[in-house]
Formats: C-alpha cells, structure tokens, sequence
C-alpha cells in the first residue's frame, strides 16, 4: 500500500490564479483595443475603489447606477457597463452580443461620423 503523503504529492494541486478579465478600450481618437486587465490595473488607471468597480460586476444584482468620481464616471444602464474617464472608455466583456450596438455607435460618435447601425 502506498503511503498517503507520497500519493497526495502526486496529485497535482490546482494553482489559484488571480482572473483578468477582457475589456474594450476605446480612446477618444475612436480606434479600439481588447487588453486583459485586473481590478487594480483598473482603479490605479481610472482612479475609482474596488468597491465601485463592483457594480459592473455581472454576479451582483446592482440596479441601474451612475457613479461620478474624482477621475471617472462609472456606469451601469441594463446591459451596458462602462467606465468614462477623460482620455478613453473602459467596457468589461467587450464579446457580449448584447453590446454590439453600444460599441458600434460609440466609435462613430468619437470619431464624429454621422448615422448609426441598429441591430
């Protein structure tokens, strides 16, 4: 029979990684990028506390809020989540179909073109 300890030292043990999650970064010149960010890569660039980057937490059932801070505005409307600063705008999970539209008439509106798409 084998000894317990060597057994358990055989089975790998799942390491706990801290999960950056995707967001859509869109600066006001328009263009747009996805970057993995973690929560305090987040507050140290927008300037807002953990505990408001917790309303756009999806598992939490915040109604719908707009918070003005020093440096950012953070929303929430439904299904559109996004942090405003100054210089660009933050959305989490930017692969969410239902922001599709969202996305789309925020880029022609930083980029000043007419007309919008409705999906």
């Amino acid at each position: 029979m084998q000894d317990p300890v060597e057994l358990n030292r055989s089975i790998p043990f799942p390491i706990q990684t801290k999960r950056k999650k995707a967001w859509l970064i869109v600066p006001e010149n328009g263009d747009s990028n996805i970057e993995d960010l973690g929560k305090h890569l987040i507050m140290r660039r927008t300037g807002i506390s953990a505990h408001d980057l917790r309303v756009l937490d999806p598992d939490l059932s915040y109604t719908s809020t707009i918070l003005r801070r020093e440096r950012a505005i953070v929303v929430r409307l439904e299904h559109i989540k996004a942090i405003i600063t100054a210089a660009e705008i933050l959305v989490p999970n930017p692969i969410d179909p239902t922001l599709e539209s969202f996305v789309w008439n925020l880029k022609c509106s930083l980029l000043g073109l007419k007309g919008t798409r409705k999906i």
